[in-house]
């Protein structure tokens, strides 16, 4: 085997390949031996064939996992030679392949960039100790009634939360392009086009809006892509939230199912369960920072072409998705610009690829089961998680996963400013979204 690596681009590289035809009729003479022994042809015992029947009959498939084998092997010994890093699939071209003639071909792949780890230094992260208030059992039991509702109908104007049921319809100029449709949903909760959720807030039922906009072309619906649609909306009923109970009221309720006398009783309980979350929400939060500071830095350029394949990708599994669960229109999920989320999803692929594999991190069977019989005995959040794994390898893969990313997380902290600091938890859930 000959072979040249050229550097194109960025990260980008191209193998040219010769293979001596010797080594091809090598590869070709075991793929018939193969196709052989698994082959029953009437007039013939098993393993007997002449090869020159087998030959003929299997032409194309001899040729087709020649080539496959042939190429493979050899990249795969070109990159354990030269130490590559390959971070998608290689695109082949075949220049030459025929008897009695070298295997020439020619493989552009990308490998893992170099990354500027020093591009965080300029960032602050904060790595927070979380103390438990009174404010905060506060807001825990604020959190908890809020659960404990109920729907009336509302007579009113539309606000915030509110459940709304609509009937829409849409036209494209004078004609009418859909039947009508009814969907129901939450406002406020960002799960419709925030345009349409606007012009809904402060009406009331059985008032009707018009809201023309461009659907862009990647949008999966192909009956309305690139198009300039007029969506007629009528509301059909609004229904409002209402609290079970008052705080007071809760406070008797959770005193009743705690079987507990007094507030200081069912304050000490809370804390307690609290105490056990404390831990993953500080390396939550200390995650999101990182994250969110990786998005934003330059510390690594990504190829246009790159990013256009994933965006290739990602639009059929959209597509497919939204014939799957019958989409709407209305859906704020399928407007969004992909470009910048597949960008950031990119940026932070390569970045975890290249720490694993400049680092050599890995997480050994002994450190998985330390991790679950610790976090067994004091982590509600994994039980929680924990009945969704459907078997024993889903578990191993899970665990492995929590404990390679928070190898990662250190890893990266170093290359941070890092400021220490107290503060309640009531903070922490809000900026973490929980």
């Amino acid at each position: 085997m000959k072979f040249v690596l050229t550097t194109i681009k960025d990260f980008e590289k191209k193998l040219d390949i010769t293979i001596p035809f010797q080594e091809i009729q090598l590869i070709e003479k075991q793929e018939i031996i193969s196709i052989r022994k698994k082959t029953n042809i009437n007039g013939f015992r098993k393993n007997r064939i002449p090869i020159e029947i087998i030959q003929k009959r299997y032409t194309e498939q001899i040729k087709k996992n020649t080539i496959q084998k042939t190429i493979y092997n050899n990249f795969n010994n070109i990159i354990k030679i030269k130490q590559l890093h390959i971070i998608n699939e290689p695109k082949i071209t075949i220049h030459q392949y025929q008897k009695n003639s070298d295997f020439i071909f020619s493989m552009h792949f990308q490998c893992l960039p170099k990354i500027n780890f020093n591009e965080l230094k300029k960032y602050n992260i904060e790595k927070t100790s979380i103390i438990i208030d009174n404010t905060d059992i506060k807001y825990y039991i604020t959190e908890m009634q809020n659960q404990h509702i109920s729907l009336e109908k509302n007579e009113k104007k539309i606000k915030k939360n509110d459940q709304i049921t609509i009937n829409y319809q849409i036209k494209e100029g004078i004609s009418n392009i859909s039947q009508v449709q009814e969907l129901t949903f939450l406002i406020n909760k960002k799960k419709i086009i925030p345009q349409i959720e606007k012009q809904i807030l402060k009406k009331k039922t059985a008032d009707t809006i018009l809201v023309t906009m461009n659907i862009f072309k990647q949008h999966p619906d192909q009956n309305y892509q690139g198009k300039k649609i007029t969506i007629r909306i009528n509301i059909k009923k609004v229904l409002s939230i209402k609290k079970k109970y008052s705080y007071e009221q809760f406070i008797e309720y959770l005193k009743k199912k705690l079987h507990v006398n007094t507030y200081k009783e069912v304050q000490n309980i809370i804390t307690d369960q609290l105490k056990k979350d404390i831990i993953h929400l500080e390396y939550k939060y200390l995650k999101n920072q990182i994250i969110q500071y990786i998005k934003k830095s330059d510390i690594i350029q990504i190829p246009k072409k790159l990013i256009e394949e994933e965006i290739k990708h990602t639009n059929k599994k959209i597509h497919k998705k939204y014939l799957k669960e019958k989409g709407n229109i209305l859906q704020k999920k399928y407007h969004k610009n992909m470009k910048q989320k597949i960008s950031n999803k990119i940026k932070l692929n390569l970045i975890l690829k290249s720490i694993i594999y400049q680092n050599n991190i890995n997480i050994t069977q002994k450190e998985i089961k330390k991790y679950f019989q610790t976090e067994q005995k004091e982590n509600r959040m994994l039980m929680k998680i924990l009945p969704l794994q459907k078997n024993r390898t889903q578990l191993i893969h899970y665990i492995h996963n929590i404990l390679l990313e928070k190898k990662i997380i250190q890893h990266l902290l170093k290359f941070f400013n890092v400021t220490y600091k107290t503060t309640n938890l009531k903070k922490i859930l809000q900026k973490i979204h929980i």
